[in-house]
């Protein structure tokens, strides 16, 4: 489960200087304000760290540098300077005291040394009374051997300045058990005044007493050992029951990496060249900034630097699994909470996130998880999914999917291209199946949808009756190796159908043999590997062979082989959250600056769609363009002969092919239906059709023909609207009379429910059942209401579901 490895991501691992560091402070906060300037910031972050910032930067030998992965390759980061720098230049130097109440209890300090001081300020500072007992008649112990007195001195009293702290000066304390009786000796305050007043004989006991004698280590190391304390007593006193103090951070698990371009020298060298000692002068404002530009700013980034859906919400994997965990009722809490359902339906379930993580922590499986939950709940927005689960009824019925296999017996192989390359283009699906069968004739083909939008969808059941189908179709087909178009079809067969062995059409297209050198001109070209091949390395190294063969010469991209990324279309985010799907295709893009190179039908419609040059490896393969010849069979056909050649695209071909437009969601579905009729008409003799029914429905289209303007018609389709879905408003307001004419100008207004949705149409009648299509949309919402014909409805009850 998800929320048992949580505990084992690394996002909280600190930096490796900060393992080093006695203080095991936030040192990337510090770096980053240091990077911006904002000395007074830094200067704040690292006095709250150490206490006295001016000592410890004075006295720091940079143990750090030790483990600082540059110093190896280069030079170490110079944290003590850029702490000297933070403590010279910033502008408000003064203690920050804020008013806190008063406790009202009171804490001993044994020794006034550097652990005594920093315990003592540390406990002042939360708002504890505080009495310190010194032997001798000074502050600072070991640290006057170090430093020039009245530097520090002036540090300190400025620090404890208005806190609750008494200082008690020749006052060796031999018995603790007196101080908690409240039976201690006297001695000289730091004020002159007559210590009776805490810890004399007849006064309060102290609550608590920190004995910061003896404590080994450097001054550095004493001061944070006397902070580390501070937690385990406030602890005891909190509850009543012994803390241990937190054990030390171990070496981070995770690498950086370390890139070229940084100046590799110290910047205490550089210090040196202009006469400044390292040792004592605090470097100025520019090179502290450079060296912290220089820094690496260790932390496990894996997921961040990787996962879209990380990068764009700006949540740690932590912070998804606690709002996934309430908005599944997984703590218990009602499931109809809403904090993360927009959340969870945004992921595009490519799986990146275990891929690059150390712990193999599986966001992909949480999200998963997530949709099934709320599904059964009864509580996921239908709007998320609706369209998909439609368009995969769609390319599921009879309208749509066949299966055809030789009358004699189904051969060794079966093609599967899949839902969405027939109805990107249907001429995808015709050759290759032409190109199958000319090398093994007996080979089947299965036109359907794998059922993944299903699973996307987090709809267990459906899918469960999905894959039945297939491996019932697998079965009567004699079992045959699946050959698969779409690698989103080839891993969640692999995923949930592994009895069915499958290879991919690349693999075998790879083995058949150099195909020439054709320039290519000038254009440059990379092969952008779809999300769903990445556990393929086979597939993408085939389809990079056949593109070589073919006289492409490929650039690569950031993203690619192992670390593929989603194009945006994974996981039905695209109505779910439209602005993070459009962050993600936009990342895409700007990855490179050619024309792509893709396998899969919807990446390639994808980038299309956002004016980015992409081909998909079939266009190279086959000639395309123009439109496929119909057949005899309510204009909705076309003949596999007709469409391209059997040559590769020449360059302007491919240059047309790579900027022409996708289908939109309606020409989806018409490809699919076109694609159908077209195979089932012109199969040969010896096929026969498997099942279902032989021929798509013809529907007039509701007896109505809209004439949509092009902007409009992309406009709807971006909304995942289907032409005929229009068609079939128009139909019913015209045959009810429920339409209103705006403004008397005969522009007519009307709205019909379809499924959930409430779609809405603006229209003209420009001849006997042809009408001219203006203005179009739809309300994720259910409308109940009454009313007569002709007469604008009256609402009742508006019941709006999540979109």
């Amino acid at each position: 489960m998800f929320y048992d490895r949580i505990t084992e991501c690394l996002e909280f691992e600190p930096p490796y200087c900060a393992v080093e560091y006695p203080f095991h402070w936030d040192v990337n906060d510090f770096i980053g304000k240091v990077r911006r300037g904002n000395f007074t910031a830094a200067f704040r972050a690292y006095r709250n760290a150490v206490v006295f910032p001016v000592t410890v930067s004075s006295l720091c030998g940079a143990p750090c540098a030790r483990a600082c992965p540059l110093a190896g390759e280069e030079v170490a980061i110079a944290l003590n300077l850029l702490e000297r720098a933070a403590c010279e230049h910033t502008k408000s130097p003064k203690p920050e005291h804020f008013s806190i109440p008063a406790k009202g209890q009171r804490i001993a300090v044994i020794g006034a040394g550097p652990a005594g001081l920093a315990c003592a300020y540390r406990f002042a500072e939360r708002g504890y009374g505080v009495t310190v007992y010194e032997k001798t008649g000074r502050i600072g112990g070991g640290l006057n051997d170090l430093l020039d007195g009245e530097r520090y001195i002036e540090e300190i009293r400025s620090q404890f300045a208005g806190l609750d702290c008494d200082f008690v000066f020749e006052v060796e304390v031999e018995d603790i058990g007196a101080l908690r009786r409240g039976d201690a000796g006297g001695g000289t305050a730091d004020d002159g005044a007559d210590s009776a007043a805490h810890g004399a004989p007849g006064s309060d006991p102290y609550d608590a007493v920190y004995d910061a004698r003896g404590i080994e280590g450097d001054a550095i190391g004493k001061i944070a050992a006397g902070l580390a304390a501070v937690n385990p007593i406030e602890a005891f006193l909190k509850t009543g029951r012994a803390q241990n103090e937190e054990p030390a951070p171990a070496m981070p698990e995770y690498g950086v990496e370390i890139y070229a371009g940084r100046p590799a020298r110290a910047l205490a060298d550089i210090m040196r060249e202009r006469g400044e000692s390292s040792g004592d002068a605090a470097p100025g404002k520019d090179d502290a900034v450079r060296e912290a530009e220089r820094c690496l700013m260790c932390k496990c980034r894996y997921c961040t630097d990787s996962c879209d859906l990380i990068r764009f919400f700006k949540k740690t994997p932590a912070t998804m699994g606690e709002e996934v965990r309430v908005t599944t009722g997984l703590d218990g809490l009602r499931g109809e909470i809403v904090v993360a359902k927009r959340l969870i339906s945004s992921c595009n379930l490519c799986g990146i996130c275990k891929t690059v993580c150390p712990k193999n922590i599986d966001m992909e499986h949480l999200f998963r998880e997530a949709r099934e939950k709320l599904v059964d709940k009864g509580s996921m927005p239908w709007a998320f999914n609706d369209w998909f689960l439609r368009d995969m009824a769609q390319a599921n019925s009879g309208d749509a999917s066949v299966a055809i296999a030789p009358a004699s017996g189904a051969g060794g192989y079966a093609f599967f291209p899949g839902c969405h390359l027939g109805g990107s283009d249907p001429g995808y699906v015709l050759k290759s199946y032409e190109w199958l069968a000319a090398r093994w004739p007996d080979t089947s083909i299965v036109v359907r949808c794998c059922g993944v939008p299903a699973v996307w969808a987090g709809e267990r059941k459906l899918w469960e009756k999905l894959f039945g189908e297939i491996r019932d179709m697998w079965h009567t087909l004699g079992e045959p190796t699946f050959v698969f178009a779409c690698p989103t079809c080839m891993l969640t067969f692999g995923t949930y159908l592994p009895e069915i062995e499958g290879v991919s059409l690349y693999e075998l297209m790879a083995d058949g043999g150099p195909r020439g050198d054709l320039a290519r001109g000038a254009a440059s070209y990379s092969v952008f590997d779809p999300c769903s091949s990445r556990a393929c390395p086979d597939v993408q190294e085939a389809v990079r062979g056949l593109a070589q063969s073919l006289g492409f010469s490929l650039s690569p991209l950031p993203s690619g082989r192992d670390r593929a990324l989603c194009c945006s279309y994974g996981g039905h985010a695209a109505v779910a959250n439209p602005e993070y799907t459009q962050f993600v295709r936009e990342s895409r893009i700007a990855e490179g600056e050619g024309t792509y190179i893709t396998y899969c039908s919807n990446c390639r419609d994808i980038f299309a769609g956002e004016g980015k040059g992409a081909i998909h490896i079939l266009d190279a393969l086959f000639a395309g363009g123009g439109k496929p010849a119909s057949a005899p069979y309510g204009g909705i056909g076309l003949t596999g002969s007709d469409y391209g050649s059997d040559e590769p695209a020449s360059a302007d071909g491919l240059a047309a092919r790579a900027l022409r437009e996708p289908p939109t969601v309606t020409e989806r579905q018409e490809n699919r239906r076109r694609l159908k009729a077209s195979l089932v008409y012109g199969m040969a003799p010896d096929m026969r059709v498997i099942g279902g029914s032989p021929v798509p429905a013809y529907d007039p289209s509701h007896e109505v023909k809209l004439h949509i303007p092009d902007a409009l018609r992309r406009q709807i389709s971006r909304e995942y609207i289907l032409e005929p879905d229009l068609a079939a408003v128009v139909a019913h307001c015209e045959a009810t009379g429920d339409k209103v004419d705006i403004e008397g100008m005969g522009l007519m207004a009307g709205h019909s429910k379809i499924g959930h949705a409430t779609y809405w149409v603006e229209y003209r009648e420009i001849g006997v059942g042809e009408y001219e299509l203006t203005r179009a949309y739809q309300h994720r919402m259910e409308i109940d209401e009454d009313g007569t014909p002709g007469v604008p409805k009256t609402h009742e009850t508006v019941t709006v579901n999540e979109r």
